[in-house]
């Protein structure tokens, strides 16, 4: 089943209370995720190959803490894509994987997806936006020369030392 019918087949009310009992720090976010919803309710899909699949990522250190990562499979790859990006009506024609329903419950999935579909804002032009920085930003680090680079950036030995506070 596409994302699509998924968001159909439940009303704001269910979805909002899966989706705080997933995320309660985003209370305060609550009405970005219901215009988005309506959005989504009236936006039509665009069909893709790419299905949208929903996994837990444990905490190395304490199993219980970690994240639900909402991320795109290609059929014929076994590589996750990041899909944060990706316009709404793609998310909407994607098909859920069957993995992901033996996991989570429809509305699981709706609320996990909201939560990704808005990760760089509650609307498209911002997330477009937000896209557009990360481009421009990475052309500009791919445009340096290595004097530059070393003027302007740290390695990650650097950046640890720098955070303890070494000499």
């Amino acid at each position: 089943m596409k994302l699509k019918e998924i968001i159909q087949r439940h009303h704001w009310l269910s979805v909002e209370t899966t989706l705080l009992q997933c995320y309660p720090d985003q209370q305060k976010n609550i009405d970005g995720y219901r215009k988005v919803h309506e959005i989504l309710l009236q936006l039509p899909s665009v069909d893709t190959a790419m299905q949208l699949q929903i996994y837990w990522v444990a905490d190395e250190d304490h199993i219980e803490q970690g994240y639900h990562d909402v991320s795109g499979l290609e059929s014929d790859e076994a590589i996750a894509y990041s899909i944060e990006f990706r316009p709404w009506a793609e998310w909407l024609g994607m098909a859920v994987t069957e993995e992901t329903y033996a996991v989570y419950t429809e509305l699981e999935i709706t609320a996990h997806c909201l939560f990704g579909m808005t990760f760089a804002g509650f609307d498209e032009a911002t997330i477009q936006s937000e896209w557009n920085e990360i481009i421009r930003a990475s052309e500009e680090l791919e445009n340096m020369s290595e004097e530059e680079r070393k003027r302007h950036l740290l390695t990650v030995d650097e950046l640890f030392r720098e955070l303890r506070g070494d000499d």
